[in-house]
């Protein structure tokens, strides 16, 4: 039984994982230590601004949410500003000269995208903007966020926002440019082209 305490007590004291830690073995001072834990993981996870859905507001000082909530509206203004994610920007955060650079920015985007050649070969199937490839490199691919993948055209690609995990061995899939949308398996995933051919 003190072994089990003990597990229990350092995965309380990482403050990670909240919804595995038996309460009831701690002692008061444990206790408090592992939410105090949890609160500084919470804080760090909101101060990145990345994840304001894994957020929990309730665990931060009237201080630290006002510094949760500038960062998530500059990792907003930054995904905004490179035009590529139109669907995830939130436009309401954004002042009205950041709005104008974010839709400038867009264009941009959009044209540059209508650049890309089309894959050629026989293997290549329109869809309008969409045509089918298979991943090349890396094997496996994960489908994680920062992930750069190569397709069979040469075009290099990088995943962005998702956390798949996917595991999938040179897979067909469908790239559609103008939307920065890849999809692998019947899952839709967020990319953005950065070069090659």
């Amino acid at each position: 039984k003190e072994a089990e305490r003990q597990v229990n007590l350092q995965r309380c004291l990482t403050g990670n994982y909240p919804s595995l830690c038996n309460y009831g073995l701690l002692s008061p001072a444990e206790l408090a230590s592992a939410k105090e834990a949890e609160r500084q993981v919470n804080l760090n996870r909101c101060l990145t601004g990345n994840y304001p859905s894994l957020c929990v507001y309730s665990l931060l000082s009237s201080a630290e949410l006002a510094r949760a909530k500038e960062a998530e509206r500059q990792v907003n203004l930054n995904r905004c500003l490179t035009g590529n994610y139109p669907s995830l920007c939130v436009y309401s955060l954004l002042s009205a000269s950041e709005l104008k650079k974010a839709k400038e920015a867009e264009a941009r985007a959009a044209t540059a995208l209508k650049n890309i050649p089309a894959k050629s070969g026989t293997t290549a199937h329109r869809r309008g903007d969409c045509y089918e490839a298979s991943i090349v490199k890396p094997s496996p691919f994960l489908g994680n966020d920062g992930e750069i993948f190569k397709l069979d055209d040469g075009s290099l690609w990088e995943v962005k926002y998702e956390y798949e995990y996917m595991y999938e061995y040179s897979p067909d899939v469908i790239i559609c440019p103008s939307k920065g949308k890849l999809v692998v398996d019947g899952k839709s995933l967020n990319v953005e082209y950065v070069g090659g051919r």
